[in-house]
Order: structure tokens, then C-alpha cells, then sequence
């Protein structure tokens, strides 16, 4: 078997669901890329700017590279395909809550299971070793989206799919539920043709996007997209991005899930992305995580990423848009938090789900807490909360208790 053909063979021996390979070039994209961080909508994330150079030029990752072999793994969940729960125009509420159950948030599908760094690179390291022992001498390196490479142009670029319109790569007969890895070598591996763009006329992703963070397709405004804020973006969220995230406390699959190539989506057969167990966590728990409970919720999870105060503001959050009574008691339990941050999001909450159920004692407790606090951005939040609220239900006096 020759080597070009042993390289695919064996990348879908180890378990990867497409495999394909480009000549290594500088991205096309290049000056997309430096124009949409020039506009900042990269957000927060300021490593994309310092690793900008080497993104541009794989020269930059592995000096002599000559070819780009990238793989993609399935992820998809049984329950991947299941409709957002999010806020409506009509009643500000999350769809469906109930206040008979205990409110819980959504995760997105990729960061359930083990994470998949982890799995990725122990199949690609294993791939690279094979590889070298095949051709002594031979230079590689393995990457995946913690490496400065544009993965999903060099997925297209390689045969595997297209870039959508929402910026995730759509695979034909499979979805967009993949993760992408890629290897990097000083061989000339035979190149596969480039994927086409099969989107055709379709806006649904862009249409379903909940905080329109899409300026057109293949623009995306970071530091308006729920994935961002829920994981990257550190500090406080405006309360109009708020209201948007819906029931999400980790990520966001809404653009994902309405995509009609991912009709042809199967459930992975990776053990480890078998996490349908915290594909929901229980709101009143993440609003009150403490540090060894974060520590086992998310050992060997991508929810790490958004550390213990992200994971605890996007539950307060959450719980706003709940328009639940039950939400109400770690609400107010929250605005004593030590965190001003997290104060002044529970504030924000606790006045819309009083709002919603007409609650006094929202308006009590707002009040309460505003006698002692001794931050002044807080105060002025908890003051701003609860003007809302007396305008949301008028005479507090008419309200229920």
C-alpha cells in the first residue's frame, strides 16, 4: 500500500470520521481574518491577535511543512437534534419552563463528554508515531484548536466539507457535529480536492441565532454569540445579550441544530463524547457552585474553560430568563454574594422572574440589599433592577407576596 493511501486508511482505522490532505500554503483567508479583528470582533479573546502571524503561515508551526493532513470526529449526541429552549418575544420567558420543575441550564453537545483535545491528540499522536516509523526522518506536528490553525479552512481546503454560513464546517453526509484536528508533515501527501460550498440560498442558521450575532454569513460577531459569552468573555453580560441566552450556561448549539445537513447526523461512537448526563445542570446548584464541586463537575470536561464565575453568572443568568418562582430564592441569595459581579447579575434576574411572577418580594429583597451595599456600581444595578421591576408590575402593593 503506498503512503498516501495508508495515511487515510489508518486515520479511519483509529477511529477519525473523514480524513483528507492539502499542500500546505498560506490561508486565502488572510486578510478576512486580520479585517475582522481589526472591526474587535474577536472580543476578549486577545491571543487570536498575538498568534495572528503564525495562523497565517504553517511555516510558522512546523518549519519545511510541506502538506496538511486533517481528520474530523464525530461528536453528535442521541439528544443533539432536540429544538433550544430560549426566550420569547411575547413572554420574556424561556419556552417550556414550568414552575413545578427545578430550573436547569443547557450545555452545549461538544463539551458533555471527556475533552476532546484530549481525545483528539491521543489519536493523531498515535497516527504521527506510525507515520514516522513509516518514513524515518520524516517532521510532523500535531494540532488542533489550541494550535494558531485555521482548522476549518484547512478542513475545506482538504476535501472534508465547506464552511458554512455560521463559520462551523458543514461535512456532506455527516453534519456539522466534528472536531477537527489536523497534522501537519514535511511530506508531500497527495491532495484531495477542496469542498464546495453547498449552502446554496439558506439563512436558517444566521435567522436562528438568538442575540443576532451575525452581521451576514461568515461574519460572525463574537462578543454578541452565547458560545463567547458563556465561555470566553469574562465579567458581566449586557442584559439585552442576557435575555438571549436563553437557558444556556455553557456554549450555545442553536445555529447547529436548525443546519438541514445535520438531518444526516448519526450519535458518535466515541465513548468518551457520551455525556448525556450533564447535558442539563441543575440552575439553583451552578448558581452556589463551590470550588471542590467545580472541581468535579468538570475534571477532564471543556466546561473548565469557563471557570467557576462564569459557570456561576451564566446560571444567574439563566435563572432570569427562567420566569419561574423557584428561581427566586437563589436569586436573592445571590446579592449577597462577596463577587459585585455576580451581585449585580442576580439583581438583573431577580427583578425580571419578579417581574414575570409578580413577586414583592423580589422588590424586598432589591431593597434589603440595597441598604448595605457599599459598592457603588452595584447600588446603582440594584437601583436600575429594581425601577424595572416597579414598572414591569406597577404598584408593588397589587402584587402577589
Amino acid at each position: 500500500m503506498d503512503l498516501d493511501s495508508w495515511i487515510r486508511q489508518r486515520a479511519l482505522e483509529l477511529g477519525f470520521s473523514r480524513v483528507g490532505a492539502c499542500a500546505a500554503h498560506p490561508p486565502r483567508d488572510g486578510a478576512r481574518l486580520r479585517d475582522w479583528m481589526a472591526q474587535g470582533k474577536h472580543g476578549t479573546m486577545e491571543w487570536m491577535a498575538r498568534t495572528a502571524a503564525a495562523r497565517l503561515d504553517p511555516e510558522k508551526l512546523l518549519p519545511g511543512v510541506r502538506s496538511v493532513i486533517v481528520v474530523a470526529l464525530n461528536y453528535a449526541a442521541p439528544s443533539g437534534l432536540s429544538p433550544s429552549q430560549r426566550v420569547t418575544a411575547d413572554s420574556d420567558a424561556v419556552e417550556g419552563s414550568t414552575g413545578g420543575e427545578p430550573p436547569s441550564g443547557r450545555v452545549s453537545i461538544y463539551a458533555r463528554g471527556r475533552d476532546y483535545h484530549r481525545v483528539l491528540i491521543q489519536r493523531l499522536e498515535k497516527l504521527r508515531r506510525e507515520l514516522q516509523e513509516r518514513v524515518a526522518g520524516c517532521r510532523t506536528r500535531v494540532c488542533v484548536d489550541t494550535s494558531p490553525l485555521l482548522e476549518r479552512y484547512w478542513a475545506q481546503a482538504a476535501g472534508l466539507g465547506w464552511i458554512g454560513k455560521n463559520t462551523n464546517l458543514i461535512v456532506e453526509r455527516l453534519g456539522s457535529w466534528v472536531f477537527l484536528g489536523a497534522l501537519l508533515c514535511d511530506l508531500e501527501v497527495r491532495a484531495d480536492s477542496p469542498g464546495v460550498d453547498r449552502c446554496g440560498t439558506c439563512r436558517r442558521c444566521l435567522e436562528a441565532c438568538p442575540t443576532k450575532a451575525f452581521d451576514g454569513p461568515w461574519d460572525l460577531d463574537s462578543r454578541r454569540c452565547v458560545s463567547y459569552l458563556t465561555i470566553e468573555h469574562r465579567g458581566e453580560i449586557e442584559p439585552d445579550l442576557a435575555r438571549g441566552m436563553g437557558d444556556w450556561v455553557f456554549g450555545c448549539d442553536d445555529c447547529q441544530t436548525v443546519c438541514p445537513w445535520n438531518r444526516f447526523a448519526v450519535p458518535t461512537a466515541v465513548a468518551d463524547f457520551d455525556g448525556d448526563s450533564i447535558s442539563r445542570l441543575p440552575l439553583e446548584r451552578l448558581a452556589d457552585l463551590s470550588e471542590t464541586e467545580f472541581d468535579a463537575l468538570t475534571r477532564g470536561r471543556g466546561l473548565r474553560r469557563a471557570r467557576r464565575h462564569g459557570l456561576r453568572r451564566n446560571a444567574l443568568v439563566a435563572l432570569g430568563n427562567s420566569a419561574t418562582a423557584r428561581a427566586l430564592g437563589p436569586l436573592e441569595k445571590a446579592l449577597d454574594d462577596p463577587d459585585p459581579v455576580l451581585r449585580r447579575q442576580a439583581a438583573r434576574s431577580l427583578a425580571r422572574v419578579g417581574a414575570s411572577c409578580r413577586n414583592t418580594g423580589a422588590h424586598r429583597a432589591l431593597a434589603a440589599r440595597l441598604g448595605i451595599e457599599g459598592d457603588p456600581s452595584t447600588a446603582r444595578a440594584i437601583k436600575e433592577a429594581m425601577v424595572d421591576l416597579t414598572m414591569a408590575v406597577g404598584d408593588t402593593r397589587e402584587a402577589r407576596p
